[in-house]
């Protein structure tokens, strides 16, 4: 073929500075008019190859597809896609089909495989890239062990045209990356908007003039839960016995300021009338938490010891330890409730061409079906001859490991393509019970601020003291009366940036 000219990427293979293959790649798409681009996944930022990217990728006929599957901890991010979106790289299509059921094939979910750039450059030239390059940092960088081949060509040559028509071809089956989507996308994946952990956040009112009369503050403070109803300490036995991570709330009265603080459950016991024992237990705790009936727990400063006669009130015992202040740390996002905006649907025509493709394999494996082989003992004399029957022996019981009991006993399901099905209407944002608790909560604190002003002094509200003069009740009680219908809260704790 006239004109060409190959080039193998990497040249070198040393170290992975000497795979990373960013500053060719980067050379390239400096000089390039133009840019047809297929990849499996997509992880890399802004800024992390040449701004020309985004320049090429914002206008036609450039464009680029790559395979949507894959979350936070693989595969295509679809965060970065939006934030190359965002800086103008517009020309984006994703590629939106999975296979799911078993198969005896093995079948991987991941259906666009294509590794394939095709770039114009000036005076009529050409070069296509192909092999085995993601736009990931491990692949383009050098981390991963990744070859290409990179063929400088005229574009009249067929092998031009050829590519670029099946990268064409490719952008048909495609679907144009739609930022009004960008939820529904994260639904299909099955990830949250950002990568982050599940915790329990327990929320609770405390007094900060009452701690700091008595020298203390929240951190490094161990305080004693108790839940006067069987159902409440049961949820948090089940969730502190998970080893889940734990957030308090904390909402202080005299200053209307909330804050986040880590915790860890330290042990827990069951407080029973039938059991004289575990009234009898002594605890010192500096600090009492009481969750009553629905409603808002409330931290104070421990009044006296807690005899048996006062425990019996109670059904369960926590030992919670306050760790560290982390509000500027951590924000909170409510976990979403409402349905899915977006769902996998059968796609019919792809399904029946993957079945044919399924038949025609199976045949070859029914062909090549031979007895096995008998097991012999490594022949340390001759390295090329390894003990091929006991390795298939080992792989086929460790394929038997990871198929339920009940699937070897029934003809497997025949796999199936799933395509997208958006649906039009707006996901609306997750309620978040401690915003709503926040708005509730500032009219009460601004209440018990002028009824101290008032009075003079500051509202006494002892733990376990006769009820309070009838006037002063309900003001007492007016911010911990605001009931939750979960004493746990789940949300995703995730980093400030």
């Amino acid at each position: 073929m006239p004109n060409l000219h190959a080039e193998l990427l990497p040249p070198q293979w040393g170290t992975h500075q000497d795979r990373s293959i960013v500053a060719r790649l980067n050379k390239t798409l400096d000089a390039a008019t133009a840019l047809y681009a297929s990849v499996a996944f997509w992880t890399i930022v802004p800024g992390y190859l040449s701004s020309r990217l985004q320049q090429l990728l914002s206008r036609a006929p450039s464009f680029c597809c790559v395979d949507m599957h894959g979350n936070a901890r693989g595969g295509t991010r679809v965060e970065r896609l939006r934030a190359f979106h965002e800086a103008g790289a517009t020309e984006l299509y994703l590629f939106l089909r999975k296979v799911a059921g078993s198969s005896e094939l093995g079948l991987n979910r991941y259906l666009l495989h294509t590794k394939l750039l095709v770039f114009d450059l000036p005076g009529g030239q050409a070069e296509l890239w192909v092999g085995s390059h993601n736009f990931t940092v491990f692949a383009l960088g050098g981390g991963n062990r990744e070859a290409s081949l990179v063929l400088t060509l005229n574009r009249r040559a067929g092998l031009y045209r050829q590519a670029k028509a099946y990268l064409l071809a490719l952008r048909q089956q495609c679907h144009r990356y739609d930022p009004n989507l960008y939820d529904q996308y994260l639904e299909l994946q099955g990830e949250d908007d950002q990568p982050g952990m599940e915790c329990a956040v327990l929320p609770l009112l405390w007094d900060s003039q009452k701690l700091s009369a008595r020298g203390m503050t929240l951190a490094d403070q161990t305080a004693l839960l108790l839940t006067r109803d069987q159902l409440t300490g049961e949820r948090l036995t089940t969730h502190f016995g998970g080893r889940k991570p734990l957030l308090v709330w904390a909402y202080d009265t005299a200053t209307g300021q909330a804050s986040y603080w880590t915790a860890e459950a330290l042990n827990a016991a069951r407080i029973s009338d039938r059991r004289s024992a575990s009234s009898a237990m002594r605890y010192d705790h500096p600090l009492v938490i009481t969750i009553g009936h629905g409603e808002l727990p409330e931290l104070r400063p421990r009044e006296g010891e807690l005899g048996p006669d006062l425990l019996r009130q109670f059904k369960h015992a926590f030992s919670l330890y306050l760790t560290a202040d982390v509000t500027d740390r951590y924000q909170l996002k409510p976990l979403p409730t409402e349905e899915a905006k977006a769902r996998w649907v059968v796609d019919a025509t792809a399904t029946q061409a993957l079945d044919q493709v399924r038949t025609q394999e199976l045949a070859l494996l029914a062909y090549a079906d031979v007895p096995e082989r008998p097991v012999h003992a490594p022949d340390f004399r001759n390295p090329g001859s390894p003990p091929v029957a006991r390795w298939e022996k080992e792989l086929e019981r460790v394929n038997r490991g990871r198929r339920d009991s009940s699937a070897e006993q029934r003809t497997p399901a025949p796999p199936i393509v799933l395509r997208p099905e958006f649906r039009p209407a707006e996901k609306p944002e997750a309620p978040d019970p401690l915003a709503d608790l926040l708005r509730r909560l500032v009219p009460a604190t601004v209440a018990r601020q002028r009824l101290r002003q008032r009075l003079g002094q500051p509202l006494q509200a002892e733990l376990f003291t006769d009820p309070m003069p009838s006037a002063l009740t309900f003001l007492k009680h007016e911010a911990a009366s605001i009931t939750l219908s979960k004493v746990l809260l789940r949300y995703l704790l995730l980093h400030k940036t």
